[in-house]
Order: structure tokens, then sequence, then C-alpha cells
């Protein structure tokens, strides 16, 4: 990977967690937050997000929401929904 996709994937991720109020999670967690909750913090919040960024998160997260899905792994309530709207363009500002 060259060092300018590197840079423009840290900067799609970097934005995305930005998008998603990461600074108020990681204080409350004191970690950086899993994307599990940024994507219920965005959905209850109605926080939206680039079309760029929303799609770099799924295409790194996709297969991993429905294996989490189809085996009732998640630890964040309401993740469900929130999977379902970050899939959909609602959640695009």
């Amino acid at each position: 990977m060259s060092e300018a996709e590197f840079k423009h994937r840290r900067g799609l991720l970097m934005g995305f967690f930005a998008d998603a109020g990461a600074p108020r999670l990681n204080a409350i967690d004191g970690q950086y937050p899993m994307i599990e909750m940024l994507v219920v913090s965005m959905h209850e919040e109605g926080r939206k997000t680039t079309r760029e960024r929303r799609d770099y998160i799924l295409r790194g997260f996709d297969s991993e929401f429905d294996y989490m899905l189809e085996h009732d792994e998640w630890e964040t309530d309401g993740f469900p929904e929130a999977v379902e709207w970050f899939r959909s363009d609602a959640a695009l500002k």
C-alpha cells in the first residue's frame, strides 16, 4: 500500500470516528470504541456520515456484522436496528 493510500484510509477511518462522536465515547470507555458501539451511537443520536466513509466501514466490517447478527453475538443494545440503518442511505449526510 502506498503512503498516499494509507493516509487516505486513515483519514476515512478518523473521519468516521469523528462523525460517530468517538471522542465522547472514548472519554466514557477509556479506550477506542468498538465499531459496533459507534454504529449504535450514530443511530441513536441521528449522526450521519459520508457515503465514502460508510462504505469503507462496511467493506471492513459488513461480514462481521452479519456473523454477529446471525449468532446473537453483540454487546450493545440496539445493534440490529443500527446496522440496518447504517447500511441504508438514511445514515448518509
